[in-house]
Parts: structure tokens; C-alpha cells; sequence
């Protein structure tokens, strides 16, 4: 948690010293989660002096779509954006830049990992139990609005999109 926070205090300097005005420093399904996660947030207060906000999957979902829109400016209609996180993953349905659905499920690649891999050779056995249990919550949690969006454009964002695009290449 330290070293965290020393990063988040390192961070919040730099904005500052390239000019933004608002430094927001919040924590997403990593801390909402954790059993010390209110800890975490005092840490954070102690060390760096400012406010950490813990949001919700949903605010951090319309944040990525905002994210994606400022970094995507042509990006234009509707298109379906995924997030997927270490502890969470985000789906919107944007239109004209706005979310017109949005859900977040408590499906991240580290727990994943975590409970279903392990070093060496993926395991054929484990790597079932995965799927059945990705497909599971997807089918539990995704909404008729996330299923049926009609989207053509689908738009990834963060370092699992990231990783695999690289690997592609």
C-alpha cells in the first residue's frame, strides 16, 4: 500500500506541475473491494493531504466512456466500449458520446487468474472451469440494453485491451 500511495502522491504532483487545476485522485473495484479499503483511503489522505473518492463500477464506467471520448474524438454514432480490470469489467453503450447503457460486473482478470491459473502450461481442466465461469456472470449480469445495443463499433479500453493488442502484433 505504500508504494501506492507514493506513486498516487507522485502522480498528483506531476498534474499539478503540468498545470491542472483539479487533481482527482480516486479508487476503483481494487478498493472497493478490499477488506482494508477504507485504510487504504485514509492512507492515502495522511500521505498526499488530498481526498481519494471510492466510486462505483457505474461512475467509473461513464469515467472510461469520457476517457475514451476525449481520446477518441472521431470516434462518432454509437459503438459499445468494454473495460476490462483487474477486479472489474465495464460495458457502455455509448450514443453521440453518451452512455445510454452502462453496467459493471465484479469480473476482473486478477481473481480470475488467481483462482483459476497457475504457473506453468495452462491447464486444459482449469481453463474450462474459467469459461464456464466468465459466461456464467456474463449472463447473469449483462443487461438487455448491453446485449442488444446494435452497435457496430465495438471500442476496448486499459491494459487488458492493451496486452492483447500487443500480443496480436
Amino acid at each position: 500500500m505504500r508504494r501506492t500511495v507514493e506513486a498516487v502522491a507522485e502522480f498528483a504532483v506531476r498534474a499539478e506541475g503540468l498545470g491542472v487545476g483539479d487533481v482527482r485522485i480516486v479508487a476503483t473495484s481494487a478498493v472497493r473491494e478490499a477488506d482494508n479499503g477504507a485504510e487504504f483511503v485514509d492512507l492515502v489522505r495522511s500521505f498526499t493531504g488530498r481526498e481519494m473518492s471510492v466510486i462505483t463500477g457505474e461512475e467509473e464506467a461513464r469515467l472510461t466512456l469520457l476517457g475514451v471520448s476525449a481520446g477518441l474524438p472521431g470516434l462518432r454514432g454509437s459503438f459499445l466500449l468494454f473495460d476490462v480490470g483487474g477486479g472489474s469489467t465495464e460495458f457502455v453503450v455509448a450514443e453521440a458520446g453518451r452512455p445510454a447503457a452502462l453496467v459493471s460486473l465484479r469480473l476482473g482478470v486478477v481473481e480470475l487468474a488467481e483462482r483459476f491459473m497457475g504457473p506453468g502450461p495452462v491447464d486444459p481442466e482449469r481453463d474450462r472451469a474459467m469459461t464456464a465461469e466468465i459466461e456464467t456472470r456474463l449472463a447473469g449480469g449483462l443487461t438487455r440494453d448491453i446485449l442488444n445495443h446494435g452497435a457496430s463499433t465495438l471500442v476496448g479500453s486499459a491494459g487488458t485491451v492493451t496486452t492483447l493488442a500487443a500480443l496480436d502484433l
